[in-house]
């Protein structure tokens, strides 16, 4: 399926790429987009994925940097961004950070970024492009660990994308419940985990509160935005699943009961891979 076959009034949800090898999470409206993270390993990797679906990267209006880990920001990022005229989005506190581990010092010469970046504050709505976008705060240990409400002006539909957290309060499920579709991280099985090949104190990380939600965390999050919402959301992306302590069946599984068991069952539920998937989302516009 190709973008540009989306109308001005309807919104698109697409997952790149997901989980500790690389994240991407593309939100578009007709010939317009912006990317949540571009932790891609490679340029050829990611022209690639834009060519498959029919993007240029004159049409990215920007990159939304969550946070610092190489998986969501990395070398790659700031190359892509200086070569493609892509603005960088990074909080505040993320930018020095940023640009110390994953570009000072890695070319000959330490050659200055040419690239343009701009720095959002928690509280301060900003725009990208024709995208409306406000930022919150989530516990995780990459800096300022970011989540997003994004609304684009044509459709008026609004997409929460919230990964990478290690815990959720009421604020959060606040902030999220404004949304009318959400992409939230599931990334951990209790099972799983119980029996991870990973070392102890990395199993105690991701399992702590500031490091990666859990399938059983995920749906309860979801049901509570929908609580304080006083409507479901329109559907559900999982993102950041573990590939040692989660799979794709036991994440939706758990999900879709726990919604069901809080009366939303009928809110569609889907899971990222950790490539591309195949088919986007696509949201109507509000009449």
């Amino acid at each position: 399926m190709l973008i540009h076959g989306i109308g001005r009034s309807e919104m698109v949800v697409w997952p790149l790429r997901s989980g500790s090898t690389g994240n991407c999470l593309l939100v578009g409206s007709g010939r317009e987009v912006i990317l949540v993270d571009a932790g891609w390993r490679s340029q050829g990797a990611f022209r690639l994925v834009l060519e498959k679906i029919g993007v240029k990267p004159h049409h990215v209006a920007g990159i939304l940097v969550t946070h610092t880990h190489s998986d969501h920001i990395n070398y790659t990022t700031y190359r892509l961004a200086e070569k493609y005229g892509i603005p960088l989005y990074l909080h505040t506190r993320n930018w020095e950070r940023a640009y110390k581990l994953h570009y000072k010092g890695k070319l000959k010469g330490d050659p200055a970024w040419r690239g343009t970046k701009h720095l959002f504050r928690y509280g301060d709505p900003f725009t990208v492009g024709g995208f409306e976008v406000e930022a919150a705060e989530v516990a995780h240990d990459g800096g300022a660990c970011s989540c997003f409400l994004l609304t684009h002006r044509g459709s008026s539909r609004t997409v929460a994308v919230a990964t990478d957290l290690g815990a959720w309060n009421r604020r959060l499920a606040r902030f999220l419940s404004r949304a009318d579709y959400l992409v939230v991280e599931s990334n951990w099985d209790p099972d799983m985990i119980a029996v991870s090949p990973r070392t102890p104190p990395d199993v105690a990380r991701v399992m702590g509160g500031r490091g990666h939600l859990s399938n059983l965390d995920a749906g309860a999050l979801v049901c509570e935005a929908a609580s304080l919402r006083g409507a479901p959301p329109l559907g559900v992306i999982l993102a950041h699943l573990s590939r040692d302590h989660n799979t794709m069946k036991l994440a939706l599984g758990t999900v879709r009961r726990i919604l069901r068991e809080g009366g939303l069952g009928r809110v569609p539920v889907s899971a990222a891979p950790m490539g591309m998937m195949d088919e986007p989302v696509v949201l109507p516009g509000l009449p």
